[in-house]
């Protein structure tokens, strides 16, 4: 719950034109609250070496497909 005078933080409010996005010519993501940027393809951040999961996408008549891990 926030107190008086706090703001809510959502994905609405927080990804902007300058916090958070997709650079396709750099094929990385960035998180708008912690401004990491991730490697779309391998998951790693370069800064730190952490990696995240990567799932296998495709877009077919405008819809997004995500493979299921396994």
């Amino acid at each position: 719950m926030c107190k008086t005078g706090e703001t809510k933080i959502n994905a609405e409010d927080t990804w902007t034109a300058t916090r958070g996005g997709v650079d396709e010519a750099e094929c990385t993501v960035s998180c708008p609250w912690h401004l990491w940027e991730w490697d779309l393809e391998t998951g790693e951040h370069a800064v730190s070496g952490k990696r995240i999961a990567t799932f296998d996408c495709e877009v077919a008549d405008g819809d997004v497909y995500v493979a299921a891990p396994g």
